[in-house]
């Protein structure tokens, strides 16, 4: 799927997820999330996870219209940087808000991460 191909689901009306990119051999995938990540949202974020192209270097989630991350939210983040265990930086979290980094912060996990803005 090229980055034109941007494709966007919404399952849980508080949350949309945006695949703007699936990656490949030599371009790294790109979903872009917006509302609260929940439960709910968690799992279907989960899902979409799944389908980014396993020769992809690596992945960009952008946080930036994610408002509010619970501990299941939390969790589907760590689980997407465990799909890049080699490259440490291979998993980059763009314009989180506030919130998100505060978050990282006190769970400890601000340097588990690569953020970018």
């Amino acid at each position: 799927m090229s980055s034109d191909d941007a494709t966007q689901w919404q399952d849980d009306p508080g949350f949309e997820v945006t695949v703007e990119n699936s990656g490949g051999a030599d371009e790294r995938a790109v979903i872009a999330l917006n509302g609260e990540l929940d439960s709910l949202a968690a799992s279907q974020l989960a899902q979409h996870l799944e389908r980014v192209d396993s020769r992809a270097p690596g992945l960009i989630l952008d946080m930036q219209g994610v408002s509010f991350i619970d501990s299941s939210g939390l969790r589907t983040l760590i689980q997407a940087r465990q799909m890049f265990p080699d490259d440490p930086a291979a998993l980059t979290l763009r314009k989180p808000q506030a919130s998100t980094t505060r978050l990282l912060e006190l769970t400890g996990l601000s340097d588990y991460f690569a953020l970018d803005g």
